[in-house]
């Protein structure tokens, strides 16, 4: 049996819940348009990184260093930084590290809008030129601001956040996600990545129950694949889990749809 520490999954699952139901519509009108309202906004996101210590941050373009024009502003190109994400530009182990980059870099990118709005280097060749030269680099699809999820109180922040000011909220472990529902143009993303605590109770008792113990392996929500199956390793107990290393275990492999080899057909 494997578990997930009880209130930060409640309040994920509550968080899935608000998501799904509000996917569909945008940030209020007013929200954009008001300086006024502006203003406020710009506020209640103050106060909010205060609650959460600090841990709200702005979203860059994961290939941003490469480009000489970012959200049409000139800048300067970090040599040293692209020349970095070029080496490493289709490996996962590099890019999970990164907020800005993901799995399907398809999903970084805005589809919907008049013309493409992204930041893409190309994958069989990113030294490319082409890709890269007076090119006007976007933020896309990835969500301009995000919190790195420290406990269950900076969800229950979110989605305080959310309720009060209309800005949708996004959430994103390893950026694996085939259907893109962990990026999302302008919304509040939720970091899981730094949840990484695992735990064995050979009489694990859940919550509210009474009389009944189980052998559980207790996993946060941002723990890679291969840690579990390390950790699984080393109490002798088998688990099977996601194809690629990088995989988010809790978050992406066990609440969602598994893919992985044992269970494939």
């Amino acid at each position: 049996m494997v578990v997930a520490p009880t209130h930060l999954l409640a309040a994920l699952l509550a968080l899935g819940t608000l998501v799904d139901s509000s996917l569909a519509s945008a940030v209020p009108d007013e929200l954009a348009t008001s300086s006024s309202d502006s203003a406020s906004l710009e506020s209640a996101f103050s106060s909010l990184n205060a609650t959460v210590g600090g841990r709200l941050k702005r979203a860059v373009p994961f290939e941003a260093p490469c480009f000489s024009i970012v959200e049409g502003q000139s800048v300067h190109v970090d040599t040293a930084a692209c020349s970095a994400i070029q080496a490493s530009y289709t490996d996962p182990t590099f890019r999970v590290t990164h907020f800005g980059a993901y799995m399907l870099p398809q999903w970084e990118t805005c589809q919907s809008s008049p013309t493409t709005e992204g930041c893409l280097l190309d994958s069989s060749n990113p030294t490319n030129p082409l890709a890269i030269n007076g090119v006007n680099c976007q933020l896309g699809n990835v969500p301009p601001y995000y919190i790195e999820v420290g406990s269950y109180k900076d969800v229950q922040a979110a989605l305080a956040f959310s309720n009060s000011t209309g800005v949708r909220l996004s959430v994103k472990n390893k950026g694996h996600d085939y259907k893109g529902r962990s990026s999302g143009k302008d919304t509040l993303n939720l970091w899981t990545t730094n949840l990484r605590s695992l735990s064995h109770s050979a009489t694990f008792t859940p919550e509210g129950c009474v009389g009944k113990t189980y052998d559980a392996i207790t996993t946060g929500a941002g723990v890679f694949t291969q840690d579990v199956y390390q950790y699984a390793d080393s109490v002798n107990r088998t688990i099977i889990a996601g194809y690629h290393q990088t995989i988010g275990f809790s978050g992406g492999y066990f609440l969602v749809r598994p893919s992985s080899l044992p269970a494939s057909p």
